[in-house]
């Protein structure tokens, strides 16, 4: 058998560096038979709705969802669990059926978590900013840095065009 064979070959990962730094800022959990895919919960606890755009920021309430994290540590441990030169395909799919499973609650938790997380950004932008939420997609579009950068370069467009509040 060589990777080709490898049932799991097509799944992306992130370096075990950054996929480590990112888990590390999660709390693990204990087993829960109702979500028993779960195995960490994020700490920082999303902010009020009166708190500002950028305490928003620097808190993460902005940043990538943990559940694509857990689902990263999914595919690695089920990585872990085959043989590509020994082990068939079916082989394989048995012994990674409970991980892929979990990986796929994982990245549903995670598309549902991450779409939450960008309307609620696209919305204080866009009432921060006074922006139509497309103004805003291109403006996004064409910016190279981080959210904070992006906040900031914002906010110094507003007072430059004074028809445009921030907060």
């Amino acid at each position: 058998m060589s990777e080709h064979n490898n049932i799991l070959s097509h799944y992306q990962l992130v370096s075990q560096n950054v996929l480590n730094k990112e888990l590390s800022k999660l709390t693990p959990l204990k087993y829960n038979k109702f979500f028993w895919w779960r195995n960490y919960t994020n700490p920082n606890k999303p902010l009020g709705k009166h708190s500002s755009l950028v305490e928003k920021i620097h808190n993460g309430d902005y940043d990538i969802s943990h559940y694509y994290w857990m689902a990263q540590q999914t595919i690695v441990e089920a990585k872990k669990k085959i043989n590509t030169d020994r082990d068939t395909r079916t082989i394989q799919k048995e012994k990674t059926m409970v991980d892929r499973e979990k990986h796929r609650r994982l990245m549903a938790d995670f598309e549902k978590d991450d779409n939450e997380r960008l309307e609620n950004m696209y919305k204080i932008f866009s009432s921060t900013f006074r922006l139509t939420k497309d103004e805003l997609y291109n403006l996004m579009l064409n910016f190279d840095g981080t959210l904070e950068d992006f906040y900031y370069h914002m906010r110094s467009l507003a007072t430059q065009n004074k028809n445009r509040i921030f907060k």
